[in-house]
């Protein structure tokens, strides 16, 4: 990777994590201060954390598609799994779920997500087998694209490690105050 690829990566994980630190400026905002101007700040801010992310994956891995191959043990088989990435649904310390476009078997299979778990440093694509009692399956990966998915996995975590820089300095340097934005508008001149 270039010097300047590298820089482009560091810009693009923590400038996504600046959602995360705005929020966590906000609440800590509203804690110590009551002020309620950061109550708006943070409910803008938690709505584009995951999309920040998402938009800086796209950025920095154009085009992903993850490769998988899925064994099924009922039937002793294994078929290929790939899945053209849209977002990320839901990340936290213990895993990261990304949405996409998923082929099973290489047939179209539709939107599904598939999940990787930290601690067990596993992927597996997650089913719901009923719409109503929500019940979860997973079905256990193998990775196929190892490099790729390596470097998209050290990019999340690049990430992760910036919003914890970004609440360390929060924590130490106190929060900045959220101040009311007012709404720009539009004065044709004559």
């Amino acid at each position: 990777m270039s010097n300047n690829s590298k820089h482009i990566d560091e810009i693009g994980y923590r400038g996504a994590a600046l959602a995360h630190g705005a929020n966590y400026n906000a609440q800590k905002d509203y804690e110590q201060n009551q002020n309620k101007n950061a109550k708006t700040k943070m409910g803008k801010s938690e709505n584009i954390t995951l999309p920040a992310l998402s938009k800086a994956i796209n950025d920095n891995f154009p085009s992903l598609i993850l490769e998988f191959v899925e064994h099924n043990d009922e039937t002793n088989r294994s078929y290929p799994v790939d899945m053209t990435f849209i977002e990320v649904k839901y990340l936290n310390n213990e895993r990261v779920v990304l949405k996409g476009k998923l082929k099973v078997s290489l047939k179209e299979f539709g939107i599904g997500t598939i999940e990787y778990q930290f601690n067990t440093q596993k992927f597996y694509r997650v089913s719901y087998s009923d719409k109503t009692t929500r019940s979860r399956k997973i079905h256990s990966l193998i990775p196929h694209n190892k490099e790729e998915l390596n470097q998209l996995l050290s990019f999340i975590s690049k990430y992760m490690y910036s919003q914890e820089d970004y609440q360390h300095n929060i924590d130490t340097n106190g929060p900045t105050s959220s101040k009311a934005h007012e709404s720009m508008t539009y004065v044709e001149k004559k």
